[in-house]
């Protein structure tokens, strides 16, 4: 699904609206007709939206009850993770952040997940759990590590002083 299409729009606002719980008062339906710049719109236009959300999974009924699916969650999660590398990339206030974790063998997806948003948020691993940055990503880390349960097994930390430094900023930032 693409961040400008008109069914993101749908699963961004909904998102917003109910903050990633349950839906047990109002069905999505009728929040979306009742909001302004829906009301615009055709009834139908506002409706295939809303089923297209259902029938690709991203919204689910359970009883009288509706919910964001897990997939309609990392969708969002990786729009906002592309929106914070736009705005947080931009300038680099001298600070560098580390995440070093030691994970069990037994979590090891949970391990992989890790890995891979510290990836997508430009972090350069120094060693196998030892992972760099010059920017401000470590609130997104520890929301995932709290997600997932994995705060025991993470330390965070932020500093301005590392030692090889020069190597890393020209690494960052290509400066010589």
């Amino acid at each position: 699904m693409k961040p400008e299409s008109f069914t993101f729009r749908i699963l961004k606002t909904l998102m917003e609206v109910y903050n990633e719980s349950t839906w047990t008062y109002r069905h999505p339906w009728s929040v979306l007709s009742s909001m302004p710049e829906y009301q615009k719109l055709k009834r139908k236009k506002l409706y295939d939206g809303y089923c297209y959300l259902l029938k690709k999974k991203y919204l689910c009924k359970l009883g009288e009850k509706y919910e964001l699916t897990s997939k309609a969650k990392e969708l969002l999660r990786a729009r906002n993770l592309e929106e914070l590398l736009r705005i947080k990339k931009k300038k680099w206030d001298k600070k560098w952040r580390i995440v070093i974790f030691d994970i069990p063998e037994t979590m090891r997806a949970k391990r992989k997940k890790l890995r891979g948003l510290l990836g997508r948020l430009g972090f350069q691993k120094i060693q196998k759990s030892v992972w760099l940055t010059p920017y401000d990503f470590l609130g997104e880390v520890e929301e995932l590590a709290r997600e997932e349960n994995l705060l025991k097994f993470l330390l965070l930390i932020e500093t301005k002083k590392l030692s090889r430094f020069s190597e890393f900023e020209r690494e960052f930032f290509g400066k010589k």
